[in-house]
Formats: structure tokens, C-alpha cells, sequence
């Protein structure tokens, strides 16, 4: 469940009960407020099911200056008696459209940290291989910030948006050299010397090499779009399995330049790449169907370009209230 905060004029506030009761919300609560100044205002909390974000906000749009906000945190609605409470809790619908492109978004989060962990990672990543340890690896998997801008790329393929897309790729490629350039530096400074063994292994591409990055993909897609405390693998364990597709080939990318060795450079590459692809491939399938692709492309352009919790909307002319306040009703869902 989701719960949907809006401040209106009083005089719109029956109307914005009723549509949004119209477009599947459950519960809607009037608050008389005090603004500072201005015509009467009144304060609305909406409850409605995860499924039904993209669909309340729809019905409300033509509202004249509604603006609203929105927690990202799930909220559990109980009603007795207390034998019914596993029935409410666990009927869980996945996220929105909207609301998956909002996590998407927030997920890049800002430059200074995702250089410097990408910059960490190569480091960690220049260790194992050259010391031919599979575990500094692992830690080096759990470092690299990869998982967001590759899934937000699917995100973006998924919904057809090209602001998203550049915005998500550049940063991806940003990490990938950041993570590069940092383990040149280390093998330029130590010394250059022989493949390592787990070089070799980690440049070797095999028949089921695609395999991780379309697993990965999946899982992704479905991490972004599953309700808050309903994924049974961590948001961690997720994006490490991305990681694992990427960060071993960015370490090894930077080594093999400065050691000369082509193969390795074009098959870290190669590898990359291909693991980019097939994890936009199969997420970007995975996505619309759990809500992820919009049925109106212009407005997910916009609804992109803003990526914000905060909803506002201004037009002309006034609407009149299509029918009675709407109150609380029974039969909530989680």
C-alpha cells in the first residue's frame, strides 16, 4: 500500500476524493489546514495499492493546482478482527510505472560517491588479479556501483526514454573507465608483469558467458519493481550479481592496456559490452511487465524529466466535483 499526501483549495477537495476513489484508492482522510494565507485549504491522505500509483495521479491531473507528495516507504492498512491480519498483510501488488521510474532515478544517486566507490573498486579489483586472489573479487563485486546506471539504462530502453538513456549510459561508461583508469595507475605504479592466471580465466569467453548478464538483468528488473519487504534476495545481493557481470572486466581492462596484452584488452571489452547488452535485453523485457514501460511515452518524457516524489499540476479553467466525498471504505489491500 501506498499513501498519497495532497493540499487543496477546499472547494476542490470532494472532487479529488472522488476521482481519486474513481481510479482505485481505498481510503481517502480530509484534514482541515491553516495556511498562512490564501483561500481555505484542506489536507488529503490517500491510500491506495501499489499497482494503482500511475492511475490515481492520471485521474487527478486535471485538478487545478494540486500538488502532492508521496512516501516511498509501503504502509500496512489492518482492520479487525485480528484473524483477517495475514490476508491484509501479505496481498501485495508490485509498483507502479511512476513509482519504478522514481526508484530508478534516485538510484544514481550523485557523482562525487559514485566515482570515488567506482575508484575503490578498481582498486580492490587490480588486487585479486594481480595476486591471483577469487576473493578480493568478490569484495570488489560488493564495491562497484554498477547495478544502477545499468538497470536504469534497461529503465530507460523499456520506456523509450532518450534523456534517461544518455543520462544512464554515461554514467555506466564513467564508472567502467574511472574503475579502468584506477587499475592502470596501480599496474603502471607496481610494475608491469605476466598475466596472472586469474586474468586469463576472467578474459576466457565462453559459451555461457551471456548467461549472467541476462540472470542478472531479470533480477534486477524484478528488484526494481516488487513492493518494499516482499524481495526474498537483497537489494545487495542484486546488485552484486551486476557486478559480477562488470567490475572483474573493468579491472582487467585497465591492466591489459598497460601490460600490452591485446587479448585481454578485447575480451575485457568485448565481455563489457556484451554485458551491458544482455542485461538491458533482459530487463528491458522484464520491465514492462511488472509496470515499468508507460502506455504514454510523451508523458513518461515529462514525468522523467521532472523524477521527483512531488506532484503538481496547473490548469485552466475550474472542474466541479463529480460526485460525494469519498471515506474510508472497507477491503484494503497491502
Amino acid at each position: 500500500m501506498r499513501q498519497l499526501l495532497f493540499w487543496v483549495r477546499s472547494d476542490q477537495a470532494e472532487e479529488v476524493c472522488t476521482r481519486a476513489a474513481g481510479a482505485g484508492a481505498t481510503h481517502t482522510l480530509r484534514v482541515a489546514a491553516t495556511p498562512g494565507q490564501g483561500p481555505p485549504q484542506e489536507l488529503l491522505y490517500v491510500h491506495l495499492p501499489n499497482d494503482r500509483f500511475d492511475a490515481v495521479l492520471a485521474a487527478l491531473e486535471p485538478v487545478e493546482e494540486l500538488r502532492g507528495a508521496f512516501d516511498r516507504d509501503s504502509i500496512v492498512l489492518i482492520e479487525p478482527p485480528p484473524q483477517a491480519l495475514p490476508d491484509q498483510v501479505t496481498d501485495v501488488t508490485s509498483r507502479g510505472p511512476l513509482e519504478i521510474l522514481v526508484e530508478g532515478l534516485q538510484s544514481l544517486g550523485a557523482w562525487p560517491p559514485f566515482l570515488l566507490y567506482s575508484a575503490v573498486a578498481g582498486a580492490v579489483v587490480w588486487a585479486g588479479l594481480v595476486s591471483d586472489t577469487t576473493f578480493l573479487l568478490t569484495a570488489a563485486m560488493l564495491i562497484a556501483p554498477y547495478a544502477a546506471p545499468a538497470m536504469t539504462t534497461a529503465l530507460a530502453t523499456a520506456r523509450g526514454d532518450a534523456r534517461l538513456l544518455r543520462r544512464s549510459v554515461g554514467r555506466y561508461v564513467s564508472g567502467i573507465a574511472t574503475t579502468a583508469v584506477v587499475a592502470a595507475l596501480l599496474t603502471l605504479t607496481v610494475g608491469g608483469r605476466d598475466p596472472t592466471p586469474l586474468m586469463v580465466r576472467v578474459a576466457d569467453v565462453g559459451t555461457t558467458a551471456i548467461l549472467l548478464p541476462m540472470a542478472a538483468g531479470v533480477a534486477g528488473a524484478l528488484s526494481f519493481g516488487r513492493a518494499d519487504r516482499t524481495g526474498i534476495v537483497s537489494g545487495a545481493g542484486v546488485g552484486m550479481l551486476v557486478a559480477l557481470a562488470l567490475a572483474p572486466q573493468a579491472g582487467l581492462l585497465g591492466i591489459g592496456l598497460v601490460l600490452g596484452e591485446a587479448h585481454l584488452v578485447t575480451s575485457a571489452a568485448f565481455v563489457g559490452a556484451m554485458q551491458l547488452v544482455g542485461i538491458n535485453v533482459a530487463a528491458g523485457h522484464r520491465v514492462p511487465r511488472d509496470g515499468g514501460a508507460p502506455d504514454d511515452p510523451a508523458g513518461a518524457r515529462r514525468e522523467s524529466a521532472r523524477g521527483t516524489g512531488h506532484h503538481r499540476r496547473h490548469r485552466r479553467g475550474p472542474r466541479r466535483a463529480a460526485g460525494p466525498a469519498v471515506g474510508d471504505r472497507p477491503g484494503a489491500h497491502a
